[in-house]
């Protein structure tokens, strides 16, 4: 071979030497640094089965292989070629780092051409690996003839090299892991072997200082690299809160593979954003920290419910913690030290447990059979369909994860202490057929989205403070059954397309502020039953047309502005069992057609401008208990088909110009146990008969025209006697009989204008 040609294969050799050199004193400075340092004994197995080399297994690097068939301790090199022998392994079988014998010839390479020097050769390569190779401490040997082979050799080693770094960035992420105890150990006691190869080969006498400092600063680095690492990949996940790490009295690491799979999965479903998630003490940050970290059930990502549980996680932290929060534990991302502490719901059991959540109090999912019998609740994670905590005392928002729930049915958060507004993503529940918001603070509009919950069939969301105006959009929901808003803040008129609710049932829309007339329209709701527009500010009259709801049980009107005479339509309204009309400015007669309403219970005509008489045929209603008709114009006797009201037990009629005789069928009404007659004029003596309402309590009968004496048998219906219960009388009379009334000393000459019963005992007053 032409000398020319020699030197420049020598030249190629070294120059691949050398290369190969620096490639293992970084890997070995990066195994001292991971505490992973394993010494490598050549193995007679290993069998080599191309001059290139194989690729060891995952943490192995490039070994030198040797023949299978040689009988000798570690076997023998293969032939040399024309490049010169190569050195046979230790011969005294230590485990050593590598060490090449060209090294030194490499670290007197020029720090301007890169990778020169002691510290050259430390970090030429260390932004490029992260990962903990093992290698023997001899040099590989060529076993190709020409310069190609070189190339290809070159290239090999490129392709590894590519490979080799993508498993240690994922052994780096994997680290994140580990225990700072567990790392800083195996960086000490693989820096302790690495540093005497090293010290050996590079540091000499002329150069010490320098190489002290240079070590000093590589050992404080190793120290620290972890928590840099961890650091900067928290910062650009964008997404790993603060207390990830740290948390209250405890300390447990976040797994950033993990959490980055997790967070991903929510943001993919839509249901947070990534402005919560990222925000430090939001309830989804909260929520996404503790499926991640703490929850012992620790679903895979990929898992089907993960984002349901989340979604209850948010709830939990946007009511339990954010209501209840612990003074002690302010920075906790562990809720069961929320729950230990007692306060908060007044049900917790089996949230934020290890139990699936169709085992959480409140929580019931698809049925699952068991033995035949369909079960909702089991130990199981599955999709959610009752969510129910009534009158737990739940406090804070509710939070828009809740429409996660895709497949709920029934949600009821009745009676607690909720605030804030309605979520809009409520209306992405497509499934839900009921939903409960009664007795909360709950403020904001009504979500025009609710109209898009098309199997919708009872909405109640009562006693809340609720403003602005019915969203036309709930109009399109033609499987509502019933409606309720009353008690809260909404305004404006009832629009005409109310009327498209074909299947109303119910409708509450009392203790508002609605104005305008009552649409007319709604007689279209056949199917009414129970109607309430009592509390507004109605003006007009009561719509003849409701004479077509003949379903109708419940009609309450009372409080609105509403004029115009009693529309005589009781005829068609035969179930009617309570009617309430007062407090309005209504005129006219009493309607005959109310006496026919044969189930009619309750009976509310008070406060109004009322005139005429009160019809005979109010005897027929044999069902009546209460019958207010006070503070309004009405004239002419007590009709005396009274007595037919056997179930007659509160009369009011007081302030009115009813006149006549006390009628003696009052007598009949035998479980009446308060008569209101004050401010009439009715005249004659008081009927004997009243002594057999054994069960008359009030009687207020002054500011008319009675004559006589009030009789014995009243006098007798007192506790004192044992025969009735009679608490409260009072009346006009000229003149008391003293036997059972009045003191023996000096009753019997007193004549007053009104006496009343004190103590269970009669007094002149």
């Amino acid at each position: 071979m032409p000398p020319s040609q020699q030197n420049a294969l020598d030249k190629q050799q070294k120059q691949f030497e050398r290369k190969l050199a620096r490639q293992k004193q970084l890997e070995a400075m990066e195994a001292a640094a991971g505490g992973s340092v394993r010494a490598i004994v050549p193995s007679s197995n290993d069998t080599m089965r191309s001059s290139s080399g194989l690729k060891g297994g995952p943490g192995s690097g490039r070994k030198q292989m040797w023949d299978e068939n040689d009988d000798s301790e570690y076997g023998t090199p293969p032939a040399p070629q024309m490049f010169g022998s190569t050195p046979p392994p230790n011969p005294e079988g230590r485990h050593m780092l590598v060490a090449s014998k060209d090294s030194s010839s490499s670290s007197n390479k020029s720090n301007d051409e890169g990778g020169g020097g002691f510290l050259g050769n430390m970090f030429g390569r260390l932004g490029a690996s992260g990962r903990n190779p093992e290698d023997n401490d001899y040099n590989h040997n060529m076993m190709q003839s020409d310069a190609g082979s070189l190339e290809h050799m070159d290239d090999e080693f490129l392709e590894e090299d590519v490979e080799l770094n993508g498993r240690r960035k994922h052994r780096r992420n994997k680290s994140t892991v580990k225990k700072a105890s567990h790392a800083v150990s195996g960086r000490l006691e693989g820096f302790q072997v690495w540093f005497k190869s090293t010290w050996n080969t590079h540091c000499s006498s002329r150069r010490m200082s320098v190489c002290f400092m240079s070590t000093l600063l590589i050992v404080i680095f190793l120290l620290f690299v972890d928590d840099v690492v961890e650091i900067y990949q928290n910062r650009r996940s964008g997404g790993a809160p603060e207390g990830a790490a740290s948390s209250g009295k405890k300390s447990v690491k976040t797994d950033m593979v993990r959490f980055n799979q997790a967070r991903s999965v929510i943001l993919i479903s839509r249901f947070s954003s990534e402005k919560d998630l990222d925000a430090a003490d939001t309830p989804q940050n909260k929520a996404l920290n503790w499926i991640v970290t703490w929850d012992p059930a620790s679903l895979p990502t990929d898992h089907d419910m993960l984002v349901q549980r989340y979604a209850l996680a948010v709830f939990f932290f946007s009511t339990y913690d954010a209501s209840e929060q612990v003074e002690e534990h302010e920075d906790t991302q562990d809720p069961n030290e929320l729950v230990q502490q007692g306060k908060g719901w007044t049900n917790t059991e089996n949230w934020m447990t290890a139990k699936g959540i169709c085992m959480w109090a409140g929580i019931s999912c698809m049925p699952h059979l068991r033995n035949g019998v369909e079960e909702y609740q089991y130990n199981e994670n599955n999709a959610v369909m009752f969510f129910n905590l009534t009158n737990n005392n739940i406090k804070g928002t509710i939070p828009h994860e809740i429409a996660a729930l895709e497949d709920l049915t029934t949600f009821d958060l009745s009676k607690n202490h909720l605030h804030g507004s309605v979520p809009f993503e409520l209306g992405n529940l497509k499934n839900a057929v009921d939903i409960y918001l009664v007795a909360n603070q709950l403020t904001g509009s009504i979500p025009s989205s609710l109209g898009s919950c098309v199997k919708l069939r009872n909405l109640y969301m009562g006693s809340n403070q609720i403003t602005g105006h019915i969203p036309l959009e709930l109009m399109a929901l033609q499987e509502l059954r019933a409606l309720g808003l009353d008690d809260n803040k909404l305004a404006g008129t009832l629009p005409n397309s109310i009327a498209n609710l074909k299947k109303l049932m119910v409708l509450y829309l009392d203790g508002n502020d609605f104005s305008g007339t009552i649409p007319h329209l709604l007689a279209a709701l056949t199917d009414l039953i129970d109607l309430r527009l009592r509390k507004n500010s109605f003006i007009g009259n009561i719509p003849a047309q409701f004479a077509s709801m003949s379903k109708l049980e419940l009609l309450y009107l009372d409080n609105n502005l509403l004029s115009g005479s009693i529309p005589d339509i009781f005829s068609k309204l035969g179930r009617l069992g309570e009617l309430q009309l007062y407090k309005n400015l209504l005129t006219g007669s009493l309607p005959e057609s109310l006496g026919l309403l044969d189930d009619l219970k309750v009976l509310y005509l008070d406060s109004n401008l009322l005139t005429g008489s009160i019809p005979p045929s109010f005897g027929n209603l044999d069902d009546l208990t209460t019958f207010y008709a006070y503070k309004n114009k009405l004239t002419g006797p007590i009709p005396s088909t009274i007595a037919l009201m056997e179930d007659l037990r509160d009369l009011r009629l007081y302030e009115n110009k009813l006149s006549g005789a006390l009628p003696t069928e009052i007598g009949s009404c035998f479980k009446l146990a308060t008569l209101y007659l004050e401010d009439n004029a009715f005249t004659g003596p008081l009927p004997e008969q009243m002594g057999k309402l054994e069960k008359l309590a009030n009687v207020r009968i002054y500011g008319n025209q009675f004559t006589g004496t009030v009789p014995d048998s009243v006098c007798k219906l007192t506790q004192q006697y044992q025969t009735g219960v009679l608490e409260f009388f009072a009346a006009d009379v000229p003149k008391v009989v003293a036997s059972h009334a009045l003191a023996a000393t000096n009753a019997s000459n007193q004549i007053r204008r009104r006496f009343t019963k004190i103590n269970t005992q009669f007094s002149v007053i």
